[in-house]
């Protein structure tokens, strides 16, 4: 029952970080209406808080570490929804920009303790369980944030989205009082900068920590870089209707559900190492088969759909246990490797919108070599960063 409520709860706090984020993806053609921008440039509304988010997470990791994980969770919770309300009265693109920024900021403390707490709490196959019930119900929430985006954008404006948002914030604050426990961490005991010097100093000499950050990063620029154009490439190149936008987009996170509720059988019988390899050739195969499309000009929305399905069935593998791979090793500093994680994901997710925002030419060749090279570099970093014998 306390592993259920642990996955609750902590799931749920990690679904606003993706909540925050995904439930705009389907109101981005509107946004650029509205503000007279691009479809490339609406995509900023995405790259800008992710950026927050990657930004934030250091800081939130070393705040956890320090004082408990508790008080970030309410920080965190409190300005996101705060934020949101404050985005229904911009009045041009660039204040609607900086709220977002301070919303991936705040964000970032969700997803940090969240993670932080798994370690906390478990390791090894039990903390690679547990990260697959946290991926569930997060994952859960991503499966909605598009429909529940996508349906309130095009009923009553872009704006009631963020209404949404500040909602989910607000009614995740209840749970986190009742079910984590208001600790504070060791690191309260060292001064601020000794504490970073020996959290680094931990997590470099931990090569299984390196790499299930690398391939994890690599594998979720692939992944995003998909979600930020979806929506412009199912409008532009398919003529897929505003209203369908949701419910197409929904489809990827509703494969990390069912990839999750399989980790959770399989990890017991690969073990953490074994589920890795299983993942990163799923990613490799998904993002090969994409890259091939795209350079044969093969059109068909059915088939571009369901490799980003697959690898992000591949995706949905990988992130329980390299989650456990890379904080079991860090169990004083679980909050600052969870921030590292944190943050090259976060990097990388931005710098493949970015980049999709700039190569975006209304074909599927620019996310088809993105997720190809993501494929083929996922196992570069898996066997580059073998744990030596």
């Amino acid at each position: 029952m306390k592993t259920l409520k642990y996955a609750l709860v902590l799931g749920a706090c990690m679904g606003a970080a993706s909540f925050g984020i995904d439930s705009l993806t389907p109101a981005l053609p509107l946004l650029a209406e509205e503000f007279g921008i691009s479809s490339g440039d609406s995509q900023l509304a995405l790259t800008v808080a992710i950026l927050g988010f990657a930004l934030g997470q250091i800081p939130a990791g070393m705040v956890s570490d320090r004082y408990g994980r508790r008080m970030v969770l309410y920080f965190a919770l409190s300005t996101f929804s705060l934020s949101c309300v404050l985005v229904t009265a911009v009045a041009d693109f660039s204040q609607l920009l900086l709220l977002r920024f301070v919303q991936g900021i705040s964000l970032a403390g969700l997803a940090v303790s969240a993670r932080a707490i798994v370690r906390d709490v478990s390791s090894g196959v039990g903390a690679g369980q547990l990260m697959s019930a946290v991926t569930t119900v997060m994952a859960s929430a991503t499966v909605f944030a598009p429909l529940v985006g996508g349906y309130f954008s095009s009923e009553y404006g872009w704006r009631s989205a963020f209404v949404v948002m500040a909602a989910y914030g607000l009614a995740c604050l209840i749970p986190v009082r009742l079910v984590v426990p208001a600790t504070r961490q060791s690191g309260r005991r060292q001064s601020p900068w000794r504490q970073l010097g020996t959290s680094i100093k931990a997590f470099a000499a931990s090569r299984q920590s390196i790499r299930g950050v690398l391939v994890n990063a690599c594998a979720f620029s692939g992944l995003f870089g998909f979600i930020t154009s979806s929506a412009a490439l199912a409008r532009d190149v398919y003529h897929v209707k505003q209203g369908l936008l949701g419910p197409a987009i929904s489809l990827i996170p509703l494969m990390l559900v069912v990839a999750s509720q399989v980790s959770r059988k399989i990890v017991g019988t690969l073990g953490l190492n074994g589920q890795e390899k299983l993942a990163v050739l799923v990613l490799a195969i998904a993002g090969t088969a994409q890259l091939g499309a795209a350079l044969f000009e093969v059109h068909s929305l059915a088939l571009i759909w369901t490799l980003a399905m697959i690898y992000t069935l591949g995706f949905g593998l990988l992130m329980p246990v390299v989650t456990a791979l890379v904080l079991d090793p860090q169990p004083r500093s679980a909050g600052f490797a969870a921030a590292i994680l944190g943050t090259t994901q976060s990097a990388a997710g931005a710098g493949a919108s970015a980049l999709m925002a700039v190569t975006y030419d209304q074909t599927t060749l620019p996310i088809g070599m993105l997720m190809g090279a993501a494929g083929l570099f996922v196992g570069v970093f898996l066997f580059a960063f073998k744990d030596r014998e």
